[in-house]
């Protein structure tokens, strides 16, 4: 990243993601900012501890993992509406989760989302569970790449 200071961090972040091998030792590395980055990485090299890296290595079969976020209340209103306003690529992710949750439920994610009339509320756990876990994925470049949603 100091090489070539006109990468943009996310791609620079992304690719690492999506186009490496799993390897067996791995870092995450945190930061808003382009120096807090790269010194995470200087440290992840050195093998030195550092507030925003976390490094870990694999311990047998990996598998296939899935994180559940069980109950209520990390989520704020209008926060999926929102970012599907600002996000296309959260936006098409949202209604690609909506068609393969539509099967299940009574209700539509975007209507849910867009509290349109008629669309039952977030007051519900019958709602709020499948929204928040088909919502999980947002396809950004959070390097979070495991979804419910596909069908």
């Amino acid at each position: 990243m100091t090489a070539r200071p006109g990468l943009d961090d996310a791609d620079v972040g992304w690719s690492l993601v999506t186009t490496r091998p799993a390897l067996e030792h791995r870092a995450v590395i945190t930061g808003t900012r382009r120096e807090e980055l790269v010194g995470g990485l200087a440290a992840a090299a050195a093998g030195d501890p550092a507030p925003n890296v976390v490094t870990g290595a694999v311990t047998g079969d990996a598998g296939k993992t899935v994180f559940v976020f069980p109950g209520q209340g990390s989520q704020w209103a209008g926060m999926g509406r929102e970012l599907a306003g600002t996000s296309p690529v959260f936006a098409a992710r949202l209604a690609e989760c909506g068609a393969a949750l539509a099967p299940h439920v009574d209700w539509d994610l975007l209507d849910v989302i867009d509290e349109a009339e008629g669309a039952p509320g977030l007051d519900s756990a019958a709602v709020v569970q499948p929204v928040r876990t088909q919502s999980r994925r947002p396809g950004s470049r959070s390097g979070v790449e495991k979804s419910l949603c596909q069908s």
